[in-house]
């Protein structure tokens, strides 16, 4: 069995809280259990809040073809337009993080 390299453990500044933390993984980026868990929730939260108000536009957006208010109809979809680029904004962010992608 080959013997792994111990990685040095290097000095990092927690995306939460900001303060400075020594991290032993190659993917750390919180402090500690607190920090990561506010993390995730606040991801997760965000992201559930996004899909809540695209498919509630989506809903109003039907629900105004039916009734063929052209005006409402173009505002509605233009609000859709501004969720879907914040909902490709998030993926791309996360994948970003997540090292799927590579950081601009």
């Amino acid at each position: 069995m080959t013997e792994r390299k111990p990685r040095r453990p290097t000095e990092r500044q927690c995306s939460v809280c900001g303060q400075t933390f020594t991290a032993t993984r190659y993917d750390a980026s919180t402090c500690g259990p607190t920090c990561r868990t506010r993390a995730a929730r606040a991801t997760r939260t965000g992201l559930q809040r996004r899909l809540a108000a695209e498919r509630a536009v989506q809903s109003l957006i039907d629900q105004t073809t039916e009734s063929g208010d052209a005006a409402d109809l173009g505002a509605l979809r233009r609000l859709r337009r501004l969720i879907d680029e914040a909902l490709t904004a998030d993926k791309i962010r996360n994948d970003q993080r997540d090292g799927k992608l590579p950081t601009a």
